[in-house]
């Protein structure tokens, strides 16, 4: 349930995972889209990676995904420091965007 990372201009690259589903983190395949943006983000990658969740009534679906993209990014060598927690206003079942 994932779109593939596409480049954006002004971001660089764009990775939205989604819908999040209630009563679920991260799917396989989603995992693995996260690791393929973490190692392009190594190869070409530049500045902070920003986990944006939406926020507007299912917040621990959405929160619990950025969580495991968080523990996946770490997992694959990117610092802590360089990860940026941040919400966008919108549906809660609406994707998460790792950029």
């Amino acid at each position: 349930d994932y779109t593939a990372i596409e480049a954006v201009p002004s971001v660089g690259a764009l990775l939205q995972l989604g819908p999040m589903a209630p009563e679920e983190g991260l799917n396989d395949a989603e995992r693995q889209a996260v690791k393929v943006f973490a190692a392009e983000y190594a190869a070409e990658g530049y500045g902070p990676v920003r986990i944006a969740r939406p926020v507007g009534g299912g917040e621990p679906a959405a929160s619990r995904a950025a969580a495991e993209a968080r523990a996946v990014l770490l997992a694959e060598g990117l610092a802590s420091q360089q990860i940026v927690d941040d919400t966008y206003e919108g549906a809660a079942a609406g994707p998460l965007r790792i950029s």
